[in-house]
């Protein structure tokens, strides 16, 4: 299992669960899984994130976004869409949150987008691994 190409859903009913499947997963070599429980979504590393915001409270919405803001939006490492309408903070208006559409623009633009993220999670391992090599030959 790759833990730098994980795919999470929290809240979907199984027919959209299944349309992240094949629009999202099934060509990519990304790894499906579905969020239990809310903190899931923080716990869990991923590059992207299919929700149904009513499946949280406004309190979870908030700190999710937060979450998001401090971890993740200087490098855009992370994707969420949101499958319903959700206030997304202007703070985070180029961070690459989506709400959910059928436009095929936007399923390319979260395919793009999810790429972009696998990149930088490959970087990352590429990086942690060549360190702990380092870190091995010092011994």
């Amino acid at each position: 299992m790759n833990l730098w190409s994980n795919i999470y859903t929290y809240g979907l009913p199984p027919e959209e669960t299944e349309w992240v499947r094949r629009t999202f997963v099934t060509d990519f070599g990304y790894h499906l899984y579905e969020a239990e429980e809310f903190s899931d979504l923080l716990a869990f590393p991923a590059i992207g994130l299919f929700v149904q915001p009513h499946a949280m409270d406004a309190d979870e919405r908030e700190i999710l976004l937060n979450f998001y803001h401090e971890a993740y939006a200087e490098d855009k490492s992370l994707v969420i869409v949101f499958m319903d309408e959700v206030e997304i903070p202007h703070v985070l208006a180029d961070a690459p949150l989506f709400i959910y559409d059928e436009h095929p623009e936007q399923t390319a633009q979260v395919h793009e987008a999810l790429a972009f993220c696998a990149g930088v999670r490959n970087r990352e391992r590429s990086e942690a691994q060549a360190t702990m090599a380092d870190f091995n030959e010092e011994e």
